[in-house]
């Protein structure tokens, strides 16, 4: 009987052995790749602290007037740089055109082409029936994670 006993206590510690041999390798695996994700995170962090994010729309603004009895509104052309970096070397195209070559924008106003990181700039447009939305807009720009960054989409009211 002692025997048998014996013989089933070793079987039972040489069970437990190799369980814990699966769970420790188990174990080292999710570690392992818990700490993939966070230094994939980091990464990606790192990435976008280098990035400008830049997209465009057309606003309505109120018009900034002390002749005007009623609150008169402008349509404004605003380039936003989300990201984090600021955007150097900022060219606009409006349906394929340079920006201030586009019959929506008036003459005099100065193109900008830099945009300050969490920073807005505007243009205001100069809409009539011949010269309204949609318009193609596409901005190329420069930030610390490369050259040649690139936005397109269609602007409407």
């Amino acid at each position: 009987m002692s025997d048998i006993l014996n013989i089933f206590a070793i079987i039972i510690a040489g069970c437990s052995l190799v369980f814990a041999v699966i769970s420790f390798r188990k174990s080292h695996f999710i570690e392992k790749r818990q700490l993939e994700i966070i230094e994939l995170q980091e990464k990606e962090k790192a990435i976008e602290r280098t990035q400008a994010y830049l997209f465009a729309v057309i606003e309505k603004q109120p018009l900034q007037s002390a002749n005007l009895r009623r609150q008169a509104l402008k349509d404004v052309l605003v380039i936003r740089n989300e990201g984090f970096c600021e955007a150097r070397n900022v060219v606009v195209r409006l349906d394929a055109k340079p920006l201030m070559e586009h019959p929506a924008i008036p003459k005099g106003l100065t193109e900008i082409n830099y945009i300050g990181a969490k920073s807005t700039i505007g243009y205001d447009l100069a809409l009539c029936m011949e010269v309204s939305p949609p318009f193609v807009i596409e901005i190329t720009w420069e930030d610390n994670s490369s050259n040649n960054r690139y936005y397109k989409t269609t602007l409407t009211i």
